[in-house]
C-alpha cells in the first residue's frame, strides 16, 4: 500500500533514494544529518516501509509582494517505481498543501537532462518559464 506523508524518521531510506536519483551529491551520512536538521518540509511516498518518492518543499515568502511560494527541491521517485503515478500523486499533495497555506505558486528548477521528470511536470500542467540562472561559487 502506498502512503504519502511528511518525513518523520525514515532518514536512511530517504537518503538511499536521494542517492539513487542524485548520485555523487554527498555521502549517505551527510544526507541523513542534513535531513534530520532540515528546516524544509519533506513529503515522502512510502511502500512496504521503503521511501520510494520524495519532494522537499522550501516555503518562501516575498514580503514585498506579499505572496508565498512553494519551491521544490530533490523531486524523485525510485527507478523501480517510475511510471506508476507516484510523482503525480506527490505533486498533487504538494498543491493541496500549498492551497491550505495560501501559497500562490509552486515552482522549481530542473536540470535539462532530466527529460523523464520534465514529462511528469508537463503532464501535470506545470509551465516552463524561460529564464537565465546565475550563480557564483564562493
Amino acid at each position: 500500500m502506498l502512503e504519502i506523508k511528511y518525513l518523520t524518521d525514515e532518514f536512511e531510506s530517504l537518503a538511499n533514494l536521494i542517492l539513487e536519483c542524485f548520485p555523487n551529491i554527498n555521502t549517505k551520512e551527510n544526507i541523513i544529518e542534513a535531513l534530520k536538521n532540515s528546516p524544509y518540509l519533506s513529503l515522502i511516498a512510502v511502500k512496504n516501509d521503503n521511501v520510494i518518492g520524495h519532494i522537499m518543499i522550501d516555503i518562501k515568502t516575498d514580503i514585498i509582494k506579499n505572496k508565498t511560494v512553494f519551491y521544490l527541491n530533490y523531486v524523485c521517485v525510485a527507478s523501480s517505481e517510475r511510471n506508476r503515478g507516484i510523482g503525480t500523486i506527490l505533486l498533487k499533495k504538494v498543491e493541496e498543501i500549498a492551497k491550505e497555506k495560501n501559497a500562490k505558486r509552486v515552482e522549481f528548477t530542473s536540470n535539462k537532462r532530466r527529460l523523464a521528470a520534465h514529462s511528469l511536470y508537463l503532464k501535470n500542467n506545470y509551465l516552463v518559464k524561460d529564464t537565465t540562472y546565475f550563480y557564483k561559487e564562493i
